[in-house]
């Protein structure tokens, strides 16, 4: 992926990943951490601070059944309050 955006133009250096962080509810201590997710420059957490949410979360259903990956794609977009964009179900 990340060859990819560098050969349709994106920085390499803008370019994070962040598949270890875990991003929590608002509502509750409940975490997620995606299989992989995009962080743009602007919501990387520079300087000490906590990431955004990520652009695009990508999560593998290899171990998973379809409704399970459906219920972690209703918890992103519920959780993130709109501010992730996409999610990529494989």
């Amino acid at each position: 992926m990340t060859i990819r955006m560098v050969g349709m133009g994106v920085p390499e250096d803008d370019i994070g990943w962040a598949a270890t962080t875990t991003y929590r509810s608002t509502t509750s201590q409940k975490g997620k951490q995606g299989d992989d997710v995009f962080l743009p420059p602007p919501r990387q957490g520079l300087h000490g601070q906590p990431p955004g949410w990520p652009t695009l979360v990508i999560e593998s259903g290899v171990t998973e059944s379809l409704p399970k990956l459906r219920d972690d794609v209703k918890w992103w977009f519920e959780n993130s309050r709109g501010e992730g964009s996409q999610l990529l179900l494989q």
